[in-house]
């Protein structure tokens, strides 16, 4: 069982999982598979491409409704550069639609109007990782409007920090529950230890450089051939690479936890190669219920979705919450 509150962790599997329901499971999944095969792009019934505008810029998302409105709408925030249509979100649509959920997997803007697919490591990167909160803040709104006057925030990877961020700034009464999926974890000499290593050069010599351009020349003053986030040589303001790099502990996830009013669930995967530790992480996090995935990679791909879910689902019923 999952708990609902208390920094359990709790496995999905055991010992006595059910053979004949992983067979089945299998089989069902290989149907699945073969049919995105032949209609790779084929979309939900009742699925909606919508758009709002925020601060100049229009934003995408995508609006899988059901029937059901007992149940809260979850808003869907994707990780790093990435958008609303990557395999996990996508999954996540179909799968919560299949439980009779409601969901609207929202495409930051990262500073580009109508802005769909990755984002280029190419493109200027003007963005700031706490833009998100704005952005969050706007489809809660737009969800009330649009009738759903209960959500849950379901952020996953960087997404999972930006959810919890906005939730520790913003207080709203509609928001009756948290999700953070895989959640971006920090630490200041890890931090600085993988920039050296991926990039050749020592974080804080960059962070001064981003510190003196922006005193001199603004946040928007541009530094090029940098590394950010994961792009090599990369065109990005002074600001934006501060707001990725510059040591801030609410960049752990687990130091924003206590901070939220709601209920939060943390769904970690046993084989996560991007961000390993999350379950055991989230020990200094009070009182969020913790699930880790046996077998899922930081994607959740193979059908660990459903076991996602099923988390999911058992974490609404202990909250009361449908």
């Amino acid at each position: 069982m999952i708990p609902s509150a208390g920094g359990q962790v709790t496995a999905a599997h055991d010992g006595d999982y059910d053979m004949a329901r992983l067979k089945m499971r299998i089989h069902c999944g290989a149907i699945l598979l073969a049919f995105a095969a032949i209609f790779p792009a084929f979309p939900l019934a009742a699925e909606e491409t919508v758009q709002m505008t925020y601060q100049g810029l229009r934003l995408n998302a995508v609006l899988s409704e059901t029937d059901n409105r007992d149940a809260p709408v979850f808003l869907l925030l994707h990780g790093t550069l990435a958008h609303n249509d990557m395999e996990i979100m996508r999954s996540l649509r179909e799968v919560l639609h299949e439980e009779g959920i409601a969901s609207l997997a929202v495409t930051l803007s990262l500073g580009v109007d109508d802005r769909s697919g990755m984002y280029d490591c190419n493109a200027e990167h003007r963005h700031r990782h706490t833009d998100a909160i704005g952005e969050l803040e706007a489809w809660r709104k737009w969800l009330v409007e649009r009738g759903y006057p209960r959500q849950v925030l379901l952020g996953h990877s960087r997404g999972g920090n930006q959810v919890a961020w906005y939730l520790t700034q913003q207080h709203p009464q509609s928001v009756v529950a948290a999700v953070l999926v895989a959640p971006q974890l920090w630490q200041r000499d890890k931090a600085a230890a993988a920039y050296a290593e991926r990039f050749g050069v020592p974080l804080q010599a960059q962070l001064d450089r981003a510190e003196q351009l922006r005193k001199s020349a603004g946040d928007d003053a541009l530094i090029r051939d940098s590394g950010f986030v994961y792009c090599e040589g990369a065109t990005v303001s002074a600001a934006a690479l501060l707001s990725y790099h510059a040591p801030d502990e609410r960049m752990h996830t687990p130091s924003l936890v206590a901070a939220i009013e709601p209920p939060v669930l943390v769904i970690a995967a046993s084989e996560d190669q991007s961000v390993p530790g999350v379950a055991a992480a989230m020990g200094e996090g009070g009182d969020a219920s913790v699930v880790e995935i046996d077998g899922a990679d930081h994607f959740f791909r193979d059908l660990y979705v459903y076991d996602m879910v099923e988390a999911i689902v058992e974490f609404l019923d202990a909250n009361d919450l449908w």
